[in-house]
């Protein structure tokens, strides 16, 4: 055990010094780098260096424990501190774990290792505080990197990964099969419920040549034990231009402990220093409105969620077929780009004086647009199927369509706008399940309804405003039972609609007036895709063996 009581406490006093030497190999070894943890005189642990003309590789430790250290490990600023090997080490109440310092500093393998902060109670001893109650960061990769980590546990870890401008010799830094705790259940042991682990943060850009890039594969990380999950904004992962991360089968640890939230998403870009980076994640369980806010994403950055979502069941598409079924499907999209291109399995609905045109989009993030355009009394204009003759049954269906209405509905200039399946395209429908909107119902938002012969019969409803484009989607399972989504959030989870037995036509659009305008002040509203999608619970006859 080597006790480490520097005097003076000189800024880099380290436990053992390496330099320039390779193949040597340390075992059962105990270094704290503080007489106890009531001291604040931290050392550097292993202090890792090379002299000119000398490369320090091939380094090994085994069962080897580091306590109270500033840093427990350190490759200095200095070339060629290289390839260094961690069994089954204990990276336990240190302020950092792993810390490289030079570009050179490459090909480092953790196997089985454990670490991060003690846990324990917020003070040690009456007005001693506990300043390893975390760890501030377990791998700092200032510098350097290509490190292998597999088989990685730990608590309490503000920030797991520290990275920066790499150089250019750094590929892949990989991590397998790690778990993380943020423990903090009573008064006297708070940091879990008062923080949340940052799992990547890259601190300084990397340009083109120089970005880190890192895999991580399997992720857990649990809540406090009996204390409530932190929640204040801390995302698992902040990016800077140049930096690649890959994150494959991460997931909460409980229903009540989400990877990240709306509050505290997966991923930002940070507002100091270059922005960008690119994120792509693959069956991770993460909301659509917890992974980022796309408001705040830079024009460098890149990201893609595939298989990602709070209950692990994509939506099936053709790119996405689900985890639980066979892989067949009927998918339609179209993107309205003009009147008869591209628009599949509908015509224009052109009632009284109603029209249906192509308008210039709004902005810039919508290539094509449709407007349905009404003036008088009873006008009906729209997009609809030409045969009702959609059953919503026998499979899950799902629709979606991005629509807009620029100015709402409003006493004495009164419309309805309906976005679905509905059995007439020229009128209010006698059997439906659509989105509607209109000022004498739910101060003009967007509810979703179901129709049964002639009457409203079911009813979910939004504090949502139709002025803005949304994403209306209905989800509809095996059972007939409809979930409803406005721009990718569920609108009221503890409510489904049951959609109806009657055969339906496809009504992507329709706006009805209920109150004449006057000329040349007509009322609008716009259509900017519709996808409707059908998985058959067994193949039969549409998909024959």
């Amino acid at each position: 055990m080597f006790d480490l009581t520097p005097p003076g406490e000189p800024p880099d006093f380290a436990g053992i010094g390496i330099k320039g030497s390779r193949g040597l190999r340390f075992e059962n070894l105990t270094i704290q780098g503080a007489p106890s943890e009531t001291a604040t005189n931290q050392a550097i642990g292993v202090l890792i260096e090379t002299v000119s003309g000398a490369s320090t590789t091939g380094i090994i430790f085994e069962n080897v424990a580091f306590r109270w250290c500033k840093v427990a490990v350190r490759t200095a600023d200095t070339n060629n501190n290289s390839e260094l090997s961690f069994y089954d080490c204990l990276f336990n109440e240190n302020l950092i774990g792993f810390q490289c310092l030079n570009h050179q500093a490459l090909v480092h393998k953790f196997i089985g290792c454990v670490g991060g902060g003690n846990a324990g109670d917020d003070e040690i001893s009456s007005g001693v505080p506990n300043q390893y109650q975390a760890m501030e960061c377990m791998f700092d990769l200032t510098k350097g990197g290509n490190i292998t980590v597999v088989g990685f546990g730990g608590h309490n870890i503000e920030t797991f990964v520290k990275v920066g401008d790499a150089g250019g010799n750094t590929g892949w830094n990989l991590f397998h099969n790690i778990r993380l705790e943020q423990a903090g259940d009573d008064d006297e042991n708070t940091w879990g419920n008062t923080h949340r682990t940052k799992l990547y943060a890259a601190v300084a850009a990397g340009g083109a040549t120089n970005g880190q890039r890192t895999e991580f594969d399997g992720i857990v990380i649990t809540p406090p034990g009996m204390g409530t999950p932190y929640d204040g904004g801390t995302t698992r992962f902040s990016l800077l231009d140049g930096h690649t991360v890959v994150v494959r089968n991460a997931s909460r640890a409980a229903g009540t402990y989400q990877f990240a939230t709306p509050a505290s998403k997966l991923v930002d870009f940070p507002s100091s220093g270059t922005r960008g980076g690119t994120i792509r994640c693959f069956n991770v369980q993460v909301a659509e409105d917890a992974r980022l806010d796309r408001a705040d994403v830079p024009s460098i950055a890149r990201y893609s969620f595939t298989e990602c979502n709070d209950d692990n069941v994509p939506y099936p598409d053709l790119l996405h077929p689900p985890l639980y079924g066979p892989n067949y499907l009927m998918s339609v999209e179209s993107h309205c780009f003009a009147l008869g291109e591209g628009l599949q399995g509908v015509a224009p609905i052109e009632e009284g004086g109603g029209t249906v045109t192509s308008v210039t989009p709004s902005d810039s993030s919508h290539a094509g647009v449709i407007g349905a355009n009404t003036n008088a009394d009873g006008d009906v204009a729209g997009l609809a199927g030409s045969t009702n003759a959609i059953l919503l049954e026998g499979g899950s269906w799902r629709f979606q369509a991005a629509i807009r209405v620029p100015t709402a509905s409003a006493s004495g200039d009164s419309f309805v706008v309906r976005v679905g399946f509905g059995d007439i395209a020229t009128a209010e429908p006698a059997n439906a399940l659509y989105f509607e909107c209109t000022d004498t119902v739910n101060s003009g938002n967007w509810r979703a309804i179901v129709r049964e012969s002639g009457s409203t019969t079911q009813s979910i409803t939004s504090s949502v405003a139709p002025t803005a484009w949304r994403t209306l989607e209905f989800l509809i399972d095996d059972a007939g039972d409809c979930r409803c989504f406005i721009d990718g959030v569920e609108i009221d989870p503890a409510q489904t609609l049951t959609v109806p037995s009657a055969a339906l036509g496809l009504l992507p659009l329709q706006i009805e007036r209920t109150t004449p305008i006057s000329e040349g002040n007509e009322r609008r509203a716009e259509i900017d895709y519709y996808k409707y999608e059908f998985r058959p619970t067994s193949r039969g006859a549409m998909y024959p063996e």
